[in-house]
């Protein structure tokens, strides 16, 4: 039969040793209930608090009081802060500095702002120049240049959009003695721009120095400018190859052909010139350049 014995404090007969008699039990219950023990305050070591909501944050906002912070809502991604006058911390939004999104443009058209951009870093290619035709005066043709490029970083928290520009791409000269066209300047507004590479001349004899037709294209108002490959000159009736076109950042122009009777090469690379011609038996046209570039690069 068991008994119950209630008492304030057990003690050994010698030191702090209880013995239970062998086959014997002993089992110490403590009489006060959870529900009985009071909410312990911060002054005695506790939380003055008697429940929780999974996320919640804890904060003193007094010398003697602990506060709950609930766990943010949406949108997901923010974070605590506490600023310098504040007397509590709070959930707010990340702050910005990371890439976002980007916007290419292959064809003119508006760049639009979305939400929350205030920095953008623009790439500019101006288009390439096309390549010459060929005449039978004249067995090979030169190659068109290569556009011009420019980067700038742009503080566009007072701008909601801009517009864009592509440059059109330089067309190959028409079969016979044609020089080919200058490729287009592309730009981002008033901002920065890329020029467009010369077109290629028709026949070697058009420039006694025995130069390429014009120049390739320039950056313009950018951090970071670069110019368009020139178009390579062609060997005229002493080679069987035609003039490269000339290169941008982005890659290489187009390959001057090697056999006979074959018109030059369009251009693969955006902003790359089209290569020459071969003439023989019957004339040929150049290659046309590529179209220009623009890529806009958006941060917070």
């Amino acid at each position: 039969m068991a008994s119950t014995i209630k008492v304030d404090k057990i003690e050994g007969s010698t030191g702090s040793t209880v013995t239970v008699p062998t086959g014997q039990s002993l089992v110490v219950t403590d009489g006060i209930g959870i529900a009985s023990i009071p909410t312990i305050t911060v002054a005695k070591g506790g939380t003055n608090t008697t429940s929780y909501t999974a996320g919640d944050v804890l904060y003193a906002s007094g010398t003697t009081t602990l506060t709950k912070l609930a766990k943010p809502g949406t949108p997901a991604g923010e974070v605590l802060t506490f600023a310098t006058s504040a007397s509590a911390p709070s959930w707010v939004a990340a702050a910005g500095g990371g890439y976002q999104s980007v916007q290419v443009f292959t064809a003119t058209g508006t760049w639009t702002k979305p939400a929350g951009i205030t920095i953008v870093r623009v790439r500019v290619l101006g288009a390439g120049g096309g390549g010459g035709g060929c005449d039978s005066g004249q067995v090979t043709s030169d190659g068109g240049c290569g556009g011009g490029y420019t980067e700038e970083t742009i503080d566009v928290s007072s701008t909601s959009s801009e517009t864009v520009t592509i440059g059109a791409l330089g067309a190959g000269g028409a079969s016979g003695n044609n020089d080919g066209s200058t490729g287009g300047t592309s730009s981002f507004g008033s901002f920065c721009s890329a020029t467009g590479g010369s077109g290629g001349y028709s026949t070697n004899n058009s420039d006694p120095a025995n130069l390429p037709k014009g120049a390739a294209g320039l950056g313009i108002g950018g951090d970071f400018l670069i110019s368009g490959g020139q178009g390579q000159k062609s060997g005229g009736s002493a080679i069987t190859s035609a003039g490269f076109g000339g290169g941008t950042y982005f890659g290489p122009g187009a390959v001057g052909p090697t056999g006979n009777g074959i018109p030059g090469q369009a251009a693969l690379v955006y902003g790359a010139g089209g290569s020459g011609g071969i003439q023989n038996p019957t004339n040929v046209a150049g290659g046309d350049g590529k179209a220009g570039i623009v890529i806009v690069e958006e941060f917070k």
